[in-house]
């Protein structure tokens, strides 16, 4: 099935892949302290997750060896990071969905063909003809996680105003933007996004060259 991007994800550069996903459906966006906590986990997420994918770039740190003490370094921190959270919940990963992320927002596959999603109570049906960039007609509005990398336990966490529901094939495509993005994190997330991006080109251009 051709799965169409919408809303804030309809342009621009954007990572594709089945990760865990979740989200609940909040009334109001929390005080600004309260989310503000959040930026400093995901910068730390983010960060990791591009050292570590510069070891699969030679050109981004030349020396193997330094590159390799480089991702450790950065691991190390983050983990010592998360001992706390670790020791004071056990970690849920959620069910696993087919994510598209872009820097401004995200768009999510939501499957309802035999019982109906979780993830879609309390969501109106938004068509995508809807959608006007930059408006805040919709008043509904998500906390989310996703997991970008199966071997971390801290999940990236969003606010997010959900602008399209509708239906895609026996599921539904559901479109949010995000809110108040720390421009740090969007810079990170950019970076990341872009280097996928570039990765799969390389795979592309490798298998391509291997047939």
């Amino acid at each position: 099935m051709n799965i169409p991007r919408l809303g804030p994800i309809a342009d621009g550069l954007i990572y594709e892949a089945d990760i865990p996903f979740s989200w609940r459906v909040i009334s109001r966006m929390p005080v600004a302290c309260e989310y503000l906590k959040f930026y400093e986990s995901n910068r730390q997420v983010l960060q990791l997750l591009l050292k570590e994918s510069a070891v699969h770039e030679p050109d981004a740190i030349p020396d193997p060896v330094a590159r390799e003490m480089n991702r450790l370094d950065s691991k190390l921190d983050l983990l010592i990071s998360l001992v706390g959270t670790l020791l004071s919940k056990e970690a849920e990963t959620p069910e696993i969905r087919k994510v598209w992320l872009g820097s401004e927002g995200f768009q999510v596959l939501l499957d309802s063909s035999s019982d109906e999603d979780p993830l879609l109570s309390g969501l109106p049906v938004i068509p995508a003809s809807e959608y006007v960039h930059g408006s805040t007609a919709s008043d509904c509005l998500v906390r989310v996680d996703m997991f970008l990398d199966a071997l971390l336990p801290q999940p990236l966490r969003f606010y997010a105003r959900v602008e399209v529901v509708q239906k895609a094939g026996t599921g539904s495509l559901v479109a949010a933007t995000f809110l108040n993005m720390d421009q740090d994190l969007q810079d990170l997330l950019e970076k990341f996004i872009f280097q996928q991006h570039r990765r799969n080109v390389a795979s592309a251009r490798t298998e391509y060259s291997e047939h």
